[in-house]
């Protein structure tokens, strides 16, 4: 199973989406993992989160889950020390440790599933979704 969510300008005011995104990535690419919080609830783990940008049509990233955390008071320190500073004590629902990162063109993802899911979850209100089955 994968999920889909949205990064949206305004979940953070002081920082654009694709700043949040470099923030995240630079970190993954310096460091070999990244820790990555949101309020939107993920009751199961993924095996990988495709992050697409709601102002950005024609990529995404897709992002290996290693670890995860929902709705628990405190998160290990295993998955915190891989969390960009800014973001460190950040109280939030869901929190994943991502292991890699690929950019892929949305047409790419779209041709392989044989519809237009991401396109069509890009241009909906919705910001999550799951796709496939375990």
């Amino acid at each position: 199973m994968s999920r889909l969510l949205k990064l949206l300008d305004n979940e953070d005011p002081e920082l654009s989406s694709e700043d949040v995104l470099s923030i995240h990535v630079g970190y993954l690419l310096t460091r070999g993992k990244v820790a990555y919080s949101t309020d939107i609830p993920v009751s199961t783990k993924p095996k990988y989160v495709i992050l697409v940008l709601g102002n950005v049509s024609d990529f995404c990233y897709l992002f290996e889950v290693e670890d995860y955390v929902y709705n628990k008071d405190t998160v290990p320190s295993t998955i915190i020390k891989y969390s960009p500073d800014k973001y460190k004590k950040t109280k939030k629902k869901t929190w994943f440790l991502f292991k890699s990162v690929q950019k892929i063109p949305v047409d790419f993802l779209d041709e392989l599933s044989q519809d237009n899911t991401i396109h069509d979850f890009k241009n909906s209100r919705a910001n999550h979704k799951i796709i496939g089955e375990d």
